[in-house]
């Protein structure tokens, strides 16, 4: 718990001082994890049109927590924006910043989106595979039935990781997900 979950609190009269300084928090503040809550506190909160250039000056920042607040909260407002935005960092050097376009691929992406999980399977490794396992089974349940059974052979391969009980894990469970999710459709109809 940081100062700013106590910030819902506050009379109703102070709200004006509070969004100047979590502006100031967002765009100043030494520690990344204090701007990504501070954009994180800002989208949920306010939606002022002002706040846009703040969120698109987090997204040029090298931390993926912060990237990644900002890409949410330019979400709430415009999901075509972001789909856009996202893409220009699909080859960005940070693994975590590819991570970063994959988690809103996930919520927002298609199948044009495939050939990025695809290529950023083969340069995820270790840890990182369970992000992505996450990631990648949540954004091919929005996809067609092509694109998921291609999928599942990358999450099968993360499955069968034999160096990582975790990372297995998340890939197995990636694989059952997807079973759920086409029984459960079965069912509905």
């Amino acid at each position: 718990t940081t100062a700013i979950d106590y910030l819902e609190k506050l009379p109703e009269e102070y709200k004006s001082v509070v969004k100047k300084k979590l502006v100031q928090l967002a765009t100043n503040d030494k520690k990344s994890v204090v701007r990504a809550s501070a954009i994180d506190y800002l989208s949920n909160n306010f939606r002022d049109d002002d706040l846009d250039s703040v969120y698109h000056n987090a997204v040029k920042e090298r931390s993926y927590s912060v990237a990644t607040s900002a890409f949410y909260a330019l979400a709430k407002k415009d999901k075509k924006e972001v789909m856009k935005i996202v893409r220009q960092f699909e080859t960005d050097k940070s693994i975590n910043m590819r991570l970063a376009v994959a988690q809103i691929y996930s919520l927002y992406g298609n199948d044009e989106n495939q050939n990025f999980f695809v290529k950023l399977s083969e340069e995820t490794s270790g840890w990182n595979n369970i992000s992505f396992a996450m990631f990648y089974t949540n954004f091919l349940k929005h996809c067609t039935d092509s694109i998921i059974n291609s999928g599942a052979l990358i999450l099968e391969n993360i499955a069968r990781t034999k160096d990582n009980k975790w990372v297995c894990y998340f890939g197995q469970k990636g694989l059952k997900d997807l079973v759920q999710m086409y029984e459960d459709r079965e069912k509905e109809t």
